[in-house]
Formats: structure tokens, sequence, C-alpha cells
């Protein structure tokens, strides 16, 4: 179920942590000044999304990365593998100092996705509108999973991309949930889409979904 989900922060810091970071986000983190935010996107070696977190540069060598709580240990575990020789640490930020609530409608509303324990590593950057988050920064050098996200920017023909869907809930349906797989009504062999995120909204549940063009 997506009710009840919280964000929580993991922080690196230490003297490599922007050259570390730099080489493990899809975010160019150079440019990132204290009083913002920027998303990045955390990719396996095939390109697909790991997490999606809002990064924070509150002094030179401390980074914020809000995500998921359900992705908080994994996500750490990762990023110390990959960190173990460079002179930083990786910690949680302690539930008492940061406990976010996240709102799925307004995530919908906003056509902003986010990525669960469910759904981490299925989805490719480009068919869930990264790019056009501002979570990819094509001119930046490489990092996990760089090259098969800018072979596809620079090829083109992306076949995929986000698109909001509004289902009446008199069908008998059950609230969509992340993963879950969407068939043409006049087809139901073959899927068209899969959810990223869904929500009631009074009479109706409201889907974000991952879906193929026509």
């Amino acid at each position: 179920m997506l009710a009840n989900k919280t964000y929580r922060k993991i922080i690196v810091t230490g003297a490599d942590s922007a050259i570390f970071l730099q080489g493990q986000l899809s975010c160019d983190i150079n440019t990132l000044d204290p009083d913002q935010s920027i998303w990045g996107a955390y990719c396996n070696i095939k390109g697909r999304v790991l997490a999606l977190m809002q990064v924070t540069r509150p002094h030179d060598d401390r980074f914020e990365l809000q995500l998921p709580t359900d992705l908080l240990e994994h996500i750490i575990k990762e990023l110390r593998k990959y960190g173990m020789f460079s002179k930083i640490s990786i910690t949680e930020m302690p539930a008492a100092e940061y406990n976010g609530s996240i709102d799925i409608m307004d995530l919908i509303n906003n056509k902003i996705p986010m990525i669960f324990a469910n759904t981490s590593g299925i989805f490719l950057p480009h068919y869930i509108n990264l790019p056009q988050l501002g979570a990819v920064n094509f001119n930046k050098g490489c990092y996990k999973g760089q090259e098969i996200i800018a072979r596809m920017e620079y090829r083109g023909n992306i076949k995929k991309h986000l698109r909001q869907y509004t289902i009446p809930r008199d069908t008998g349906t059950a609230l969509p949930q992340p993963a879950d797989k969407l068939y043409d009504a006049k087809n139901q062999d073959k899927p068209i889409g899969t959810v990223v995120l869904a929500a009631e909204n009074n009479d109706t549940y409201v889907v974000l979904a991952e879906m193929q063009d026509k």
C-alpha cells in the first residue's frame, strides 16, 4: 500500500563527498548551492533507476539525500560498497531529526515520479520523464548507468513516457499499486504500461504510469 509512506535522509560527508556523488548520481552535484535542492537518480549499470532523490548541500563537504524510507538501508549499502576507498562517511539521519511524509497525490498532480522498493530497478530515466524533471544532466562526466542513458538521449526515439490517468472506483477494481501492469481493455494479453504511483481521489483512482506511446 502507498499509505503512510515517509521520507528519510542519507548523509554523505567528507573530503571526497562531492567527487564521489558526482560519479554516482545522474544530476550535476557541482552546480548545487547551499540554498538549493536538485533531483537526482541513482541508477544501476543497466541505466535503470534504483532511487530518485532530492539532494541538498548544506556545506561544501556535506550532502543530504532525501528518499523513501523503504529504500534507505539498501541505498546506504550500495553507496558504501562503491565508496569504500573514498574519504567519505555515509550514514542515515536519525528519524527523530527528519521523518517527512510523502504526499502521493501532490507528486501525481505535478507529474513527479517516485521510486519505492518494489519499483527499484524497473524504470529507465527517460521513460518516467526524469530529464524533464531536471534529474539527469547530459553534460557532466561519467556516473553509474550513464552510457546507456546518454545513448537513449542522443539516439532519440523514446517509446515510453509518463502519463496520468483517472480510473472510476465503481469498476470494482482495487487501488493500483506501483509495479502493477496496465492493459488495453481490448487486449489483455500484452501490457501497455506500468504503474509508478496511484492514489484515491474522491470517487476515482488517479494513476501515474509509464506508458507505451501509441
